[in-house]
């Protein structure tokens, strides 16, 4: 098993999802997406298609970082290796130019 990084995937403009890959050869075991301190606003993991006023395509919203400075986190793993995710059907949202998720990915 090995863990990679895609880094911070964000949109550059509010509203214009950002895929995860448009490498449509990577399937993976298991995606998790972190959210980044300083973050000011809502951000979106969804699927390709995704909405932020409707939030339709949405899989987890992440609403700006309490003030505590608590960061969510969200998962997401294949039930076997037969069932893999495939990352080009995911993408990255965001109220606020510039702002994203840091996205990593698991391969068996």
């Amino acid at each position: 098993m090995e863990i990679y990084s895609l880094g911070k995937i964000a949109p550059t403009t509010p509203g214009t999802p950002v895929q995860l890959t448009t490498d449509d050869t990577i399937k993976v075991q298991a995606v998790y997406a972190s959210q980044i301190g300083g973050t000011t606003g809502r951000v979106l993991l969804g699927r390709v298609g995704l909405n932020k006023t409707t939030l339709a395509g949405c899989i987890k919203p992440f609403l700006p970082p309490a003030a505590s400075g608590f960061l969510d986190s969200f998962e997401v793993a294949a039930e076997d290796r037969s069932n893999c995710i495939q990352l080009s059907k995911y993408c990255v949202d965001a109220d606020v130019a510039n702002e994203g998720l840091v996205i990593s990915y698991v391969v068996a």
